[in-house]
């Protein structure tokens, strides 16, 4: 899923009518939120840990948006299909190019960068408290170096799933 700057702003207006006019509540109340994740040559934090997505993981809810921002060139973000809810959101953004996603199903959605995903880089995005699928992303075959981070994001993501679980 491709989206233009013309089309972002046109869903940033609609955006700031909702919340204007009370509309853009979810239905658990909370108002969207836009967030982030930077797609990067080196972690800022450990530069021996290459091509990676800054956060790897991140909880968000229903409604928010999710902007994959191309920070070093070379790089894209793409839903993983063996790894989202049922009915979730697809994307696919180009390379070199910014995507922003409205995360519209709960559950937890793997992602990963085309030209990179056998070194490794891929994240997790876990969105609101139905996370039903979570324990299926693991039994996803990976093959490269994308298997050893997949058991890095889990090891972090699993008592994030706690926390939001024990929301329910």
């Amino acid at each position: 899923m491709k989206i233009t700057r013309r089309e972002h702003l046109i869903g940033l207006g609609a955006t700031g009518v909702a919340l204007a006019t009370g509309t853009g509540a979810a239905a658990d109340g909370h108002s969207p939120t836009e967030h982030v994740v930077e797609m990067l040559n080196a972690n800022p934090e450990n530069s021996r840990k290459r091509q990676v997505f800054i956060p790897e993981v991140l909880r968000v809810n229903v409604g928010d948006t999710v902007t994959f921002k191309s920070v070093d060139r070379g790089h894209n973000s793409q839903v993983d299909e063996d790894m989202m809810p049922e009915g979730g959101t697809m994307w696919e953004g180009g390379i070199n190019e910014d995507v922003t996603v409205t995360i519209e199903a709960e559950g937890a959605y793997g992602y990963y960068c085309t030209p990179h995903r056998t070194v490794g880089m891929v994240g997790l995005l876990l969105v609101g408290n139905a996370l039903e699928n979570y324990e299926d992303l693991k039994d996803v075959r990976q093959r490269g170096q994308a298997r050893r981070r997949w058991e890095e994001i889990f090891e972090a993501a699993d008592a994030i799933v706690e926390e939001a679980r024990a929301e329910a």
